[in-house]
């Protein structure tokens, strides 16, 4: 028997539905956060080519989000994949301990 067979033996039967559950779930949501990043990179694209940002220096700051919002939108979808990205870490470190 190979180490992956003996590892899946010793699970017992109602603990084996919970770990698929949770295989799925990742699955889930690693494919969002694959779509979420080529969404970030279609609004990165949108954001260079569109949204004229203000020289350093020059006063007038709160004007940035004035004339960008897809700027605000790329911003804030960047952080929401930044969370995600690390509740999905979390999420696979918690799937490899066995379950309870």
């Amino acid at each position: 028997m190979t180490k992956v067979a003996k590892r899946l033996a010793e699970i017992p039967p109602g603990n084996w539905t919970k770990r698929q559950s949770r295989q799925v779930g990742l699955r889930q949501a690693t494919l969002a956060i694959l779509i979420g990043l080529i969404v970030q990179f279609a609004l990165g694209m949108g954001v260079n080519l569109y949204v004229a940002l203000p020289a350093a220096g020059h006063p007038g700051h709160a004007s940035w989000f004035g004339n960008g919002a897809l700027l605000a939108l790329h911003a804030a979808l960047g952080i929401v994949l930044v969370l995600a990205g690390l509740a999905c870490r979390r999420g696979l470190r918690h799937h490899r301990e066995p379950c309870r």
